[in-house]
């Protein structure tokens, strides 16, 4: 049996990915997340309720999906192309994770931010000076993401970068 649901213009598409069909939003409504949450509550594996988000700054749109569906099978479908330019600053995006609590989505960890950015990046300096020189709170108006991006990566990124930096000397 098929279920037809109404969507507004935030939906964007949906894929099948290891035989479950997952739902990709831009924007997303509360009830969008809502949705996406809900499926990611059926998984089975280690990403059991978590969403997962790539935001791109120059279009300042938020995509979010389930937590299952990796980062690199997102950008494949949305972009057509491969996962590198989750960390190439002419792209002006990045990736991350997004948890439920008290009813509010919250931003909560970027694998793609705090690993070895300098191994995932071919310009591991230009990308992170990027990621610092720009004003994300605009993905304050989908999800609740600022205070983790002050208190959490912007220390984190600029660690990240004087390391670098370093080892360059």
């Amino acid at each position: 049996m098929i279920k037809i649901r109404k969507f507004n213009e935030e939906f964007y598409d949906g894929m099948l990915y290891d035989d479950t069909y997952h739902e990709i939003f831009i924007n997303p409504t509360k009830e969008e997340l809502d949705i996406v949450y809900a499926e990611t509550l059926t998984n089975t594996n280690y990403y059991f309720g978590n969403i997962r988000f790539l935001a791109k700054n120059n279009t300042k749109k938020l995509y979010v999906f389930n937590g299952e569906m990796l980062h690199d099978i997102a950008i494949r479908k949305i972009f057509n192309a491969d996962s590198k330019i989750l960390t190439d600053s002419f792209f002006e995006m990045f990736g991350g994770s997004i948890k439920k609590e008290n009813n509010n989505y919250i931003v909560d960890d970027s694998d793609s931010l705090e690993s070895d950015i300098h191994i995932i990046s071919d310009d591991p300096i230009d990308y992170i000076k990027f990621l610092l020189e720009i004003d994300w709170s605009w993905i304050d108006n989908y999800i609740i993401f600022s205070p983790w991006w002050e208190i959490k990566m912007i220390p984190n990124l600029k660690k990240q970068l004087e390391e670098i930096e370093k080892e360059l000397e």
